[in-house]
């Protein structure tokens, strides 16, 4: 099963006002048409393709402040015995994933990560092939402006594949297509740059003494929030058997390719929450889906 919340499987952890603020007037946006956000109130809307073979369910649940929930569920079924062409889903562009594939959500919920410790944003068992789809982040650390953003992206396509695999981020800012420090190590008065693109974007950036989200960024500050997402259907990344994916809090000098080294400047913990979708299939046709791997909190 996937369970998720709305706003965060579109990317943005810091929702409501800190958003209009950020994507102004009413804090829409669109990520290439595949996820956003189309209304004032609420809005989200998700064009994931999450493929079945017999039978599919989808349930809401209403929070605290919502006693209405209005819900729309497009698809489409194939006739049994299609052939696979016709009964896979073209997830990237000519590539088709298999009928017995499934979409997958392995979840961080506001873990804590110390220094130089590596986080497991994915983490997918030998006997499973399979494709990213879409990774998305909120991650805080206090001071602001700490060097836990030289952490390099790890990508292993084996599951007993050793260190360093394929760096797919010299830092943080790389991964989700963008430098710098989200334009705040460059920018007058040090300021990020928000962006939506259809292939990523910075969604949330603030650094201020409140341990609440703001929308102002100025330095010292006692905090710093942001939250990105990148997808990866249009440069396709598989695995053959079993995957993971981990970024590093900070790195360590000979960056991306040492375990063991001195530390590039001062990096102190994090706490993160992330959404990486994952399209899998098993290698043998009799198995089952691939196991759901429990949120990491």
């Amino acid at each position: 099963s996937i369970s998720f919340q709305p706003a965060m499987a579109a990317g943005q952890y810091y929702a409501g006002t800190l958003q209009e603020e950020t994507f102004p007037p009413y804090g829409l946006f669109n990520a290439g048409e595949k996820m956003g956000k189309n209304g004032q109130v609420a809005g989200w809307y998700h064009y994931y393709k999450i493929p079945f073979q017999r039978s599919i369910v989808v349930q809401v649940r209403t929070i605290d402040v919502c006693q209405v929930v209005y819900v729309a569920v497009r698809g489409h079924e194939v006739r049994k015995g299609a052939p696979d062409a016709e009964a896979g889903l073209e997830i990237s562009p000519g590539f088709v994933v298999p009928p017995n594939a499934r979409l997958q959500l392995h979840r961080i919920d506001s873990a804590s990560y110390e220094p130089l410790s590596f986080v497991p944003i994915l983490s997918v068992p030998t006997g499973y092939a399979g494709i990213l789809y879409l990774t998305s982040v909120a991650i805080s650390t206090s001071p602001a402006r700490n060097s836990y953003v030289e952490g390099c992206w790890h990508f292993y396509s084996e599951a007993a594949q050793e260190f360093p695999g394929l760096v797919l981020g010299t830092g943080l800012e790389d991964f989700f297509d963008s430098a710098y420090w989200f334009c705040s190590a460059t920018t007058k008065q040090q300021q990020p740059c928000p962006f939506a693109h259809p292939g990523a974007g910075l969604l949330h950036f603030d650094r201020s003494n409140s341990t609440a989200p703001g929308t102002s960024s100025s330095l010292p500050a006692a905090y710093e929030r942001l939250s990105a997402y990148r997808f990866h259907d249009e440069e396709l990344i598989g695995f053959q058997d079993g995957a993971r994916l981990e970024w590093r809090v900070g790195d360590v000098e000979g960056k991306c390719d040492a375990v063991r080294g001195q530390s590039i400047g001062e990096v102190s913990a994090v706490n993160i929450s992330s959404y990486m979708w994952v399209y899998t299939w098993p290698l043998n046709a009799s198995w089952p889906p691939a196991p759901s791997s429990p949120p990491i909190s």
